[in-house]
């Protein structure tokens, strides 16, 4: 058993799970690739951990990208928060 067929455009989907178009998974890519280098900068993160991590979300599956791009803005928030915190010091 495969994935269903939208009758109006003739694209495969799955109906337990969002319907993403080639827009939106880009759109999911970029925020994920901002977030990742916003929070290496405030991290200082080596720029050898940086290519692992950006390496894994050029390749990663389209199922964990909306988990990861939660888990990293997370991050990001604690991070900013962290360095205002340092900055009012």
């Amino acid at each position: 058993m495969g994935a269903a067929i939208d009758p109006e455009s003739g694209a495969p989907y799955l109906p337990w799970g969002p319907y993403l178009n080639a827009d939106t998974l880009k759109q999911w890519q970029r925020d994920l690739f901002e977030v990742v280098e916003e929070l290496a900068r405030l991290e200082g993160w080596r720029d050898d951990h940086y290519d692992i991590v950006i390496e894994a979300i050029e390749r990663q599956p389209i199922s964990t990208l909306r988990p990861d791009l939660h888990y990293f803005r997370a991050r990001l928030d604690k991070a900013r928060a962290a360095a205002a915190t340092g900055r009012q010091r």
